[in-house]
């Protein structure tokens, strides 16, 4: 485990303590961290993710890609529903990973338990910056460890 020791943008310090590797998540919390990411990197929850479907959505309907570019409004409406009701993605991320806010423990898994945690996060002031760089440091060990597995054997499907 790990833990962040930070003053607050609003005065007094504070301390996180985090799970450093996603093998020490249970079950659900892996599942929900997965589900977040995928989000995260299909649909996004920021300006510059709008920025990045509105350019595919472009070369989509300049190629005649149609199904492809309604799947692409989907995102980019989802996007925009997710920054409106100020769910970030990341924050929710990285909020799996929080074991102990000062004192508390954490004892609410749910997606509603990462939200929450994810305001007080932000409540206590800290900064965005340093949240995607530990979530980035946390995907970085997971994909160092991952091995593709194939549960069907390619040549026995030609058979």
């Amino acid at each position: 485990m790990r833990t962040i020791e930070f003053k607050s943008i609003f005065g007094g310090g504070h301390s996180i303590k985090l799970l450093d590797s996603i093998k020490e998540l249970t079950s659900e919390r892996t599942h929900d961290f997965n589900k977040l990411v995928l989000q995260d990197v299909e649909i996004g929850s920021d300006m510059d993710a709008v920025a990045g479907h509105f350019s595919k959505l472009g070369n989509m309907l300049a190629n005649k890609k149609s199904d492809e570019a309604i799947q692409e409004a989907k995102n980019l409406h989802n996007n925009i529903f997710y920054m409106i009701e100020k769910i970030n993605l990341k924050s929710l991320c990285f909020s799996v990973f929080v074991h102990k806010i000062d004192k508390d423990f954490i004892t609410d898994f749910t997606i509603d338990g990462a939200k929450d945690i994810s305001k007080r996060i932000s409540k206590i002031g800290l900064p965005h910056e340093q949240v995607e760089d530990i979530l980035e440091e946390i995907k970085k060990k997971l994909t160092r460890n991952f091995e593709p597995t194939f549960l069907i054997d390619m040549e026995m499907k030609e058979q």
